[in-house]
């Protein structure tokens, strides 16, 4: 299950950051790239403020699940804007 936890995080930032970038909505990319980037602040700003154990769901959150979803968003992205611009497709408000 340790393994499989920042699989699946990575597989759904991935998905829409592909289809993100495959369709030119970049705004829409940023804007979740944004609410993760929040939500990862918060978890550790959260875990500062959190005692014994508590910390260590806070670090599990962060590690395990927002990370890899950045991750997979960001390189998803990335390919997905590739082979747009490899079909040659214009952005959409061109």
């Amino acid at each position: 299950m340790i393994y499989a936890m920042p699989l699946i995080a990575l597989g759904l930032g991935a998905l829409p950051g592909y289809w993100l970038g495959w369709t030119g909505r970049g705004g829409w990319g940023l804007a979740l790239l944004a609410a993760l980037a929040g939500a990862m602040i918060w978890t550790l700003a959260a875990a500062r403020a959190a005692q014994g154990w508590d910390v260590l769901g806070h670090t599990i959150v962060l590690w395990l699940m927002l990370t890899p979803a950045l991750l997979g968003l960001c390189l998803g992205a990335a390919l997905g804007l590739y082979r747009r611009r490899r079909r040659g497709q214009k952005a959409g408000h061109d």
